[in-house]
């Protein structure tokens, strides 16, 4: 848990050194290598905190989220590659998680001996595990791992997937969707599709647009939704409703990525709009705050590490049609670095601080350290997508 001195004694607007820099040089090194279980997947550091009468235990998000780091570093030059790793790792892996109990899908947590902890099934989980393995088939070329990721597809089509369209939660009987969980399954096919080129991932791809378009998207405000019932009817509040300024944020970023790949003029004028409005929601330091309500009065002004990793993704995403956003993308990364990296000790950051710049105290995220690395590898390559090669693999 990484705690942050107060930083309101000290300019803000004061330099730092390249957020790029500082996670190689202070983060990196800290998290190549993780504690492991005894089948050889890294033990989850935050989940056994919260489980800690069951000592390590694997989380399948964390070891997405792990996965898809360490293959974006190997990909992007960031380590060394050791390739071959990859397919034998993903296979003691899955051997763990993949119907432990006879039911098809991946169970969410496992402890370290290998028994299942918690045999749940959730969309959030198998969209991060999809993005996991379209970052490895990128470091690998192995076709065994686009297998497995069409046998997830193949699940959530069978036992997620609702009457109408996208997926349920979960596989619990409650009958919500979220709006987060559908835009990393978004995340995760379309970089398979640009690792692939195969249209099977792009045709998912505008069908998850479609969702967004006509369901998690409020046209007259544009503001995007966070949660919904059974049939896509915003879930209901307690006062005025909420909205995550980040969720704005990522959506620029993947409506880009969605144009790019189908050459679709709407997704490229929805993307401009969000841009606006994105841009018009930040605070007096160019950053997201936490939360806004639908008038864009601000009801939560604590600023989350991932919010602001997101946002240099959009900056730069905006930065290809606008060259002053170039200038507002360094500064921001100067702020990350001085708010977030600067005050924690070495190795950590702060997840999130308050408007004053004081650490919440909350615990660091894999998430996060997955962002992290994926920062560094976006700026490395200065591509937000990876890019299509001339061949076509097969996808079922």
């Amino acid at each position: 848990m990484a705690h942050a001195r107060v930083l309101a004694d000290r300019p803000f607007e004061q330099g730092s050194r390249d957020l790029t820099e500082q996670i190689l040089a202070r983060i990196l090194p800290t998290w190549s290598s993780l504690g492991r279980t005894d089948f050889g997947a890294p033990a989850d550091p935050v989940g056994a905190l919260r489980h800690p009468q069951h000592g390590p235990i694997a989380t399948l998000r964390v070891q997405a989220q792990v996965i898809s780091a360490r293959a974006k570093a190997a990909a992007s030059g960031i380590a060394a590659p050791h390739a071959p790793s990859f397919p034998a790792y993903l296979a003691s892996l899955l051997a763990h998680f993949l119907s432990p109990d006879g039911d098809p899908g991946l169970a969410r947590v496992v402890l370290a001996n290998g028994r299942v902890f918690d045999a749940g099934r959730c969309l959030d989980d198998h969209a991060w595990m999809l993005r996991a393995l379209a970052d490895s088939y990128v470091a690998t070329q192995s076709r065994d791992i686009l297998l497995v990721a069409d046998l997830i597809l193949e699940f959530l089509d069978s036992h997620l997937a609702s009457e109408s369209i996208g997926y349920f939660e979960d596989n619990q009987g409650g009958g919500g969707h979220r709006q987060a969980s559908h835009a990393h399954l978004l995340d995760a096919v379309l970089t398979l599709h640009g690792a692939t080129g195969s249209s099977v991932y792009l045709a998912r791809a505008a069908s998850l647009f479609e969702l967004f378009r006509y369901h998690l998207l409020e046209r007259d405000s544009l503001n995007i939704g966070e949660t919904f019932d059974r049939n896509w009817r915003a879930a209901p509040t307690s006062g005025e409703p909420t909205y995550r300024t980040a969720s704005i944020a990522q959506w620029v970023v993947l409506l880009q990525r969605y144009h790019r790949a189908a050459n679709d003029d709407q997704a490229l004028d929805l993307m401009r709009m969000l841009g606006l409005r994105m841009l018009a929601q930040r605070n007096e330091h160019g950053m997201l705050v936490n939360a806004v309500g639908a008038s864009g009065v601000v009801r939560d002004a604590s600023m989350n590490m991932r919010d602001q990793l997101l946002l240099c993704e959009a900056l730069r995403t905006l930065a290809a049609s606008d060259g002053r956003r170039g200038s507002e993308l360094q500064r921001l990364e100067a702020h990350i670095t001085r708010l977030f990296i600067d005050p924690a000790p070495k190795g950590c950051w702060c997840e999130s601080v308050e408007a004053n710049g004081e650490s919440r105290g909350e615990p660091i995220s894999i998430e996060t350290l997955s962002m992290l690395f994926d920062h560094v590898a976006r700026a490395r390559t200065a591509q937000t997508a990876v890019e299509r090669p001339t061949r076509v693999m097969h996808a079922a």
